[in-house]
């Protein structure tokens, strides 16, 4: 009997061990000086509801910085500037105060945090608070080493378009009540030229609704349709004069996929609008009124690629109540966001976003956009795809740093 106690506890001994190594193995970027008491509190309802900050026992600011340096250290050693890139004659250093807006990058899969540590690497320091949103909890050596603080969002079943609802993130951003000029939104496949953000308007909402594409030839990526007819389809109009009558054929397959929800959304809004009071503050009235004279008639809605915007904080709860009545009735980013946003403001001059190029070389692309001072951001570059040892797309990643884009990692505190 001692003889098969003794032989139970080695075999569970054996198991715990190999356990312990499989972790330290999936922790990659974890060293042995983390605090071994670092802990994180608080349920997952608390942070899906509310947005909840991560509390946690981290390791201090300094630990981070150094992790960052070993992380580029093992991507970019020995990597070369590609061909063409233009480089930026004043390096980028630390600033001397960092952007009073909060960054919210999103996820919409799990395993796109893996990129994470390339997204600090080009960011960190440059903004007052970086929020990450993704469908699940970060991994926990994340959220210690990189001080992360992060809500999340619900998919509402695994047959939903990944990401379709992920506008709920800036909904759950303005929750946690920021003291902030603003919060600037991507996704965690956009690249941001830091240095740009200062020459914007912070007051001024911000969404591109164009695209750049082959010979700086540009196409619009914004569309309107008309749902004013309710027993058949909906019809495009003109936006070049919205004053016209909506009678183009469809081209864009969601506005009669989506009709149903945007029929009910639109009657909601209606409904609301009719219950407030003059000591309100009018906030669906003013909507529906604006959107109107924006898109030139009653039952209107945009459509635009939402992958960046910046919403300024005079227009936070404004687009918090708007959102919660498109997100209840599942209306698609790509609808929801342009559709508010061109209801609260009407957009101008606001920054150029390139758009496309999916499938082409991104050493080709980078030193295009970076070549376009009118360029703030471009979409996509697939960060995830680094740590796969896609050896292209690092040289492109880490031609941002020799080229000065970027400050370069040893700087970063």
């Amino acid at each position: 009997m001692a003889r098969f106690s003794l032989r139970f506890i080695a075999l569970c001994l054996g198991a715990v061990i190999g356990i312990y190594h499989l972790r330290q193995e999936y922790l990659r970027f974890e060293t042995s000086d983390v605090p071994v008491h670092s802990t994180v509190k608080g349920s997952r309802n608390d942070r899906v509801e509310f947005g909840t900050q991560i509390t946690s026992t981290n390791p201090p600011a300094s630990y981070a910085s150094k992790l960052l340096n070993k992380v580029f250290l093992e991507t970019c050693d020995n990597t070369t500037i590609i061909p063409d890139m233009p480089v930026n004659h004043i390096p980028m250093g630390q600033p001397v105060d960092p952007y009073q807006i909060v960054l919210l990058v999103s996820f919409n899969k799990y395993q796109y945090y893996e990129a994470v540590p390339y997204i600090e690497l080009l960011y960190r320091d440059y903004f007052q608070s970086i929020l990450y949103c993704g469908p699940s909890e970060p991994p926990e050596h994340m959220i210690i080493n990189f001080q992360m603080s992060y809500v999340m969002f619900e998919l509402e079943s695994e047959r939903d378009i990944g990401g379709a609802y992920i506008y709920n993130c800036m909904v759950q951003a303005i929750n946690k009540g920021y003291d902030a000029r603003g919060i600037l939104y991507m996704s965690d496949d956009v690249i941001l030229k830091v240095e740009s953000i200062r020459e914007y308007n912070w007051n001024e909402i911000w969404l591109a609704d164009h695209w750049k594409g082959h010979n700086d030839s540009e196409t619009t990526d914004l569309y309107l349709a008309s749902f004013v007819d309710p027993l058949n389809q909906p019809k495009e109009c003109y936006l070049t004069d919205v004053t016209l009558p909506c009678n183009k054929t469809l081209s864009q397959g969601w506005f009669a996929k989506l009709k149903g929800r945007i029929l009910m959304a639109q009657d909601e809004l209606l409904e609301k609008s009719k219950i407030e009071t003059e000591r309100d503050d009018q906030i669906f009235t003013n909507f529906l009124q604006f959107l109107e004279k924006r898109s030139g008639g009653k039952k209107r809605f945009f459509k635009a690629i939402a992958d960046i915007y910046y919403l300024p904080k005079a227009y936070w709860n404004q687009f918090h109540k708007l959102a919660e009545v498109f997100l209840k009735h599942k209306l698609y980013m790509e609808i929801a966001v342009p559709t508010i946003l061109h209801g609260l403001e009407k957009l101008k001059n606001h920054p150029t976003t390139l758009i496309g190029y999916r499938h082409h070389d991104p050493s080709v692309v980078i030193p295009i956009f970076f070549n376009n001072t009118d360029w703030y951001a471009w979409h996509p570059f697939k960060l995830g795809l680094l740590l796969h040892g896609d050896s292209n797309r690092i040289q492109v990643y880490c031609s941002l740093f020799h080229a000065h884009w970027y400050r370069h990692p040893r700087h970063i505190k």
